[in-house]
């Protein structure tokens, strides 16, 4: 990676831990640009260059954590809110989203900082661990990527994940995914949905077998414009969410799969037929196309559909219970209570099922159990308005349940 290219990279995802809240107060984030050659940002500050020796010297646990695992480029030390809080309480944080499941690991354990031994072990095997401190305001999460992308979804979602597992007890407690399907999400996530978004070449006009019409280009660019509005309000992590739009009663336009909504190009977006899901193009669709095919199908009052993954409404799908909505504006976007599907592996005709019975009969919205939410709409503006809606409405009701509490 060029030096000057790298750094404005670097600098881009640390504003963007920033926005989302994430304490960069005693951070080190570290960049291997080639092999013992390294860009160091401590506490959110402007890199520096510096070579194997020094890293070995200023930051020791994180040069070993690059010298066992050959296959990272990206290593952070992150002192988060809610993953010192479990740091602090004495609980390692379970897979309680399976989102987290897939790129971090299992379970984020915690190990003391002076059993470096322990820590790295896991690490090979895991893309994250809390790390306990001599002095307690000092803990951290240890975060390992492949690319830096990967690197800041792990951040962002471990304290997504931390997070719900904590405030979950205020509303029931969260739930967590059996270990042998996390343990095969991870395996599967690391073994090739990880590669996607780096295997994949966005496409131009050249790779589609037909010209696009106007009508739908502006489809296409709209879909480009929210996916890129929900990475960065934090509605989604990484990779992670999907849209799909309805282009007329045959077709369906959908984002693709494992490719980063801040390299969407209209080109990208994938046209399939709701009936057949047959596509077109070298890039594949999200691997929920079946859900939002089914949602459009069923209702006709509903042009498109959202599934995303925000903060606070993940606290509720990792308790596994609608979100009541209690804020009159809200209630009138939502309804009183939103759907509920329950929790299954993505990408089955069980979620699919699950999600078409908690969407329609005027009903837009749903909690997805231990994975995150549908927002759908009679228009992408409309749906992704109620993702919104969803969102200030779960940390409503968390912020009065802390109150009752």
């Amino acid at each position: 990676m060029e030096n000057r290219n790298a750094e404005l990279f670097l600098a881009e995802h640390i504003s963007k831990l920033r926005k989302e809240g994430i304490e960069l107060s005693g951070s080190a984030i570290v960049l291997q640009l080639e092999p013992a050659r390294f860009m160091l940002s401590t506490e959110g500050k402007a890199a520096a260059k510096l070579d194997g020796n020094l890293l070995k010297k200023q930051e020791p646990l994180i040069f070993d954590l690059f010298e066992s695992r050959k296959d990272i480029i990206v290593a952070m030390r992150i002192c988060s809110r809610f993953c010192k809080d479990s740091i602090n309480i004495g609980k390692d944080i379970p897979p309680v989203l399976d989102d987290m499941a897939q790129i971090v690991g299992p379970k984020a354990r915690i190990f003391k900082e002076s059993d470096p031994a322990k820590i790295l072990g896991f690490l090979k095997k895991n893309n994250a661990c809390l790390v306990k401190a001599a002095e307690a305001d000092l803990s951290y999460a240890l975060i390992a990527g492949k690319t830096l992308e990967q690197a800041f979804a792990a951040t962002l979602i471990l304290e997504k994940s931390a997070r719900a597992y904590i405030e979950g007890a205020l509303i029931g407690g969260a739930k967590f995914l059996d270990p042998l399907t996390a343990w095969l999400m991870h395996k599967l996530y690391n073994r090739s949905y990880s590669k996607m978004d780096a295997k994949a070449r966005s496409q131009t006009a050249k790779d589609l077998p037909r010209s696009i019409p106007e009508d739908e280009m502006d489809v296409r660019k709209e879909m480009v414009k929210y996916g890129k509005k929900l990475s960065e309000e934090n509605l989604v992590q990484g990779t992670w969410g999907n849209i799909s739009a309805r282009l007329d009663q045959k077709y369906m336009l959908v984002t693709p799969s494992g490719l980063n909504y801040q390299r969407l190009t209209p080109y990208d977006i994938v046209r399939v037929e709701i009936q057949t899901l047959d596509y077109e193009g070298s890039l594949k669709p999200t691997s929920e196309k079946a859900i939002h095919a089914a949602l459009l199908s069923d209702n006709p009052d509903i042009n498109c559909v959202i599934h995303s993954h925000p903060v606070h409404c993940s606290v509720f799908a990792a308790a596994r219970m609608p979100l009541p909505v209690e804020n009159k504006e809200e209630a009138a976007l939502l309804g009183q209570e939103t759907g509920y599907a329950e929790a299954a592996i993505p990408g089955t005709k069980k979620l699919k099922e699950a999600v078409s019975g908690a969407i329609g009969g005027g009903r837009k919205v749903c909690i997805m159990g231990s994975h995150g939410i549908i927002a759908c709409g009679v228009s992408i503006a409309d749906a992704f308005d109620n993702c919104r809606a969803m969102e200030k409405a779960a940390r409503d009701y968390l912020d009065k349940a802390s109150m009752r509490k």
